[in-house]
């Protein structure tokens, strides 16, 4: 139990202390509040002091309370406005979301259209280059038209020029060749004879032997006397007795061509071919550019007629049954094929083979179109011929019926 000294010290120690710390609301002043419980007796001041804890004890839960609320208010609106802000933040990710869908699709359009005009830049570059190539193809091709055009000129005002001389010779040829053909008779009279008194001298193997002798020399004579008809205007040195010089050597000006004459019941054999190679690049014919081997009856072993080469710089012809089947013109056909390449070799590699490949083929082509102009010329002269004939029967008849002598 609580005596009245405690109380008393408890008492004046409160009553210090809320004069000191507390300050009421009302009018009344600290003083005033001391006074009115001095008044009182030490069990009223007690239960006074007991009876305003509990009342500050209870008005305390109330402001707790009261504050409480005041915090669930403040907390909801703060609650509110996290909400708030939540939704911005939601808003604003859509926003940002919406934002890269639209940054990569105006992306996507960037580099298709930078794609899109490079395409169209190299097209157009390419548009440009196909025009420049087609252009430089049309010049291409027109220098070429012109250089084988100035070419195809020069080729055949060659040819129109040898044609000519060809003509002219022709005509010669049509005199000379009576009185040759009854000189070369009357010779022939007299070598006939000739082996006639000499088959009546030796025995059979003799007589075979001078056969072959006197059968190469026929062909010789008969080689000598087409060349003199062909070539009057040449000079045309006889050389079968010359060792490695061929039969014949035709000079035209600065050019020597060999002849080289065979007359053989069978094909001319190889080793007279490979003989034949020899003596052109013989020393002793150091001045020989050109050479032809003819075969009067019969062909050439391993060579096609009218075979172009070129054999150590120097051009080769074989030629086959030239005197069988009166092929004498390809003589003349060949030595201007010499005289066409000879006039170009400085500008022709006869070193290729591929070079001679080609003039090998275009030889036979040039023997073949001689061929079929020569033909056309001599349809055409007996046509005109026999037209003469015609007119001239005509003409009599015409006479005949007015009875005039014609």
């Amino acid at each position: 139990m609580l005596n009245n000294n405690d109380i008393n010290n408890d008492i004046n120690n409160h009553i210090i202390d809320i004069n000191l710390k507390f300050q009421p609301d009302d009018k009344k002043t600290s003083t005033d509040i001391i006074r009115e419980v001095s008044t009182l007796s030490p069990l009223e001041t007690y239960k006074t002091f007991e009876l305003g804890l509990k009342l500050l004890k209870s008005g305390k839960n109330v402001i707790q309370l009261w504050e409480n609320n005041d915090w669930e208010e403040k907390i909801k609106e703060k609650d509110n406005c996290i909400e708030d802000l939540n939704k911005d933040i939601e808003q604003l990710n859509t926003l940002i979301k919406q934002n890269e869908i639209n940054v990569k699709q105006e992306k996507k359009e960037l580099v298709q259209k930078s794609i899109t005009d490079t395409e169209i830049k190299l097209n157009c570059y390419i548009d440009d280059y196909k025009k420049r190539i087609v252009e430089l193809e049309d010049k291409i091709s027109g220098i070429n038209d012109e250089h084988y055009k100035s070419k195809d000129i020069a080729l055949q005002s060659i040819i129109h020029k040898y044609e000519e001389r060809e003509s002219d010779i022709r005509d010669k040829h049509e005199l000379l060749l009576r009185e040759e053909r009854e000189k070369y008779v009357s010779s022939m009279k007299e070598y006939s004879d000739t082996i006639n008194n000499m088959n009546n001298m030796n025995n059979m193997n003799n007589m075979n032997n001078n056969n072959s002798t006197i059968i190469g020399q026929e062909g010789e004579n008969e080689t000598f006397r087409e060349l003199n008809l062909m070539f009057p205007k040449c000079e045309i040195e006889d050389t079968h007795t010359t060792q490695g010089r061929g039969d014949f050597i035709i000079k035209d000006n600065d050019l020597s061509i060999m002849i080289e004459t065979k007359k053989y019941n069978a094909n001319v054999p190889k080793k007279e071919i490979d003989k034949f190679y020899r003596d052109m690049i013989s020393q002793c014919n150091s001045d020989v550019s050109c050479g032809i081997l003819i075969s009067l009856n019969t062909g050439i072993a391993t060579k096609e007629d009218f075979r172009f080469e070129v054999n150590n710089g120097k051009f080769l012809f074989f030629l086959h049954n030239v005197s069988k089947y009166k092929r004498w013109n390809n003589i003349s056909l060949a030595i201007k094929f010499f005289k066409l390449i000879i006039e170009q070799q400085d500008y022709i590699d006869f070193t290729n083979q591929d070079v001679i490949n080609q003039f090998t083929k275009s030889a036979k082509d040039f023997r073949r179109n001689y061929s079929r102009q020569k033909n056309r010329l001599d349809k055409f002269y007996a046509d005109n011929i026999k037209d003469l004939d015609e007119q001239q029967t005509l003409i009599g008849t015409l006479f005949q019926a007015v009875n005039v002598k014609y």
